[in-house]
């Protein structure tokens, strides 16, 4: 976590707006991204974030300093998506088609499109997770190994294997 945030929690437990905003802004790409990759939905992904930084606020009393608060932050929405996925695992989904997604517009390629989100949604999670970081949320290689808890060598590398995966993918669909 950048220092600039780590100096901004003692406001933020003191309920200040401007801290929220600073913690918010230099953390949704993450939190979104971990959850979007577990749950697939773009307006579930969006009510699971207002409820990871409402837990944030409620748990971060037991923020440990020093540690890393992206990846703690990061956990706690995992969990929230985990969560809801068990609680709803008897529901019927929308079909992806019939929402507003995150990859609503398709993208040109030889006059034919690529259903990225589709891609996506096959791809196993831990696969799914690093692009997620990486494409959506702008993450480095090092903040997705202390997020992930894996080496950056490990991540980097997954990401190239994965990004490689996807283009095959996309060019036999093409």
């Amino acid at each position: 976590m950048s220092i600039d945030l780590e100096r901004h929690l003692d406001d933020l437990q003191r309920r200040d707006e401007r801290a929220f905003a600073i913690v918010y802004h230099g953390t949704k790409y993450s939190v979104f991204a971990a959850i979007r990759a577990i749950v697939n939905d773009a307006a579930l992904t969006e009510d699971l974030m207002q409820d990871t930084y409402l837990k944030m606020i409620e748990k971060l009393g037991g923020y440990r300093r020093g540690s890393n608060f992206n990846a703690w932050l990061t956990q706690i929405a995992k969990n929230l998506a985990y969560d809801h996925l068990r609680k709803n695992k008897n529901e019927i989904h929308m079909n992806p088609d019939d929402r507003p997604d995150l990859f609503d517009r398709p993208v040109q390629v030889d006059a034919k499109t690529i259903d990225f989100d589709g891609l996506l949604a096959e791809l196993p999670e831990p696969e799914r997770i690093v692009v997620m970081l990486r494409a959506v949320g702008g993450e480095s290689f090092a903040t997705i190994a202390k997020t992930t808890g894996k080496s950056v060598g490990s991540v980097h590398a997954l990401y190239k294997t994965t990004i490689a995966k996807l283009a095959r993918r996309a060019k036999e669909r093409s």
